[in-house]
């Protein structure tokens, strides 16, 4: 699964094998790096909550993803995903896919796509036409969030925001 990342627990693992195989180096400042595990771990930690209160009301919406790099993220914070659009970005999902989708999105309470602005909106909407469906865009390359030292934080904030940019007004 190339989306590992995006569940917060699995970027956990990740960091904790990088500060591993960073301590490894000679003239590693070992002190630092463990500073800097811990506080990413009491940051994400405290993120990790406060998105699961932010995210309670979604709870009812009847989330579908373009493609499946936001399972990962609905699985961890028990969001309810429905439906993925297509199986693999890069090629066109086919017509008894668009169909069975299609007809999710009909017997959905409160749809909601997840659109990812890497790819034709265009597509998208020419298959939910007719159908009372709510867009929220997110990123999963995270390309408008600097490269810093909360910037996961952030990405993770991002996707919750997207999430509830769903919830009716």
């Amino acid at each position: 699964d190339p989306h590992i990342w995006v569940d917060p627990l699995l970027a956990l693992d990740m960091a904790r094998e990088i500060h591993h195989q960073l301590s490894e180096l000679e003239g590693a400042d070992q002190d630092q790096l463990d500073r800097n595990l811990e506080n990413f771990e009491e940051s994400l930690k405290a993120t990790e909550q406060q998105i699961r209160t932010k995210l309670e009301p979604a709870h009812r919406l009847s989330l579908f993803a373009y493609h499946s790099a936001f399972v990962r993220f609905a699985e961890h914070y028990g969001l309810e995903l429905e439906g993925v659009l297509t199986l693999n970005p890069e090629l066109t999902p086919g017509a008894r896919h668009i169909a069975e989708v299609q007809g999710q999105l009909r017997k959905a309470g409160h749809a909601c796509l997840l659109t990812e602005p890497q790819f034709n909106r265009q597509w998208w909407q020419s298959i939910t036409r007719g159908l009372d469906v709510t867009f929220s865009t997110w990123d999963p390359l995270a390309t408008d969030i600097p490269v810093s030292r909360d910037g996961y934080i952030e990405f993770q904030n991002s996707i919750a925001d997207s999430v509830l940019g769903c919830l009716p007004e």
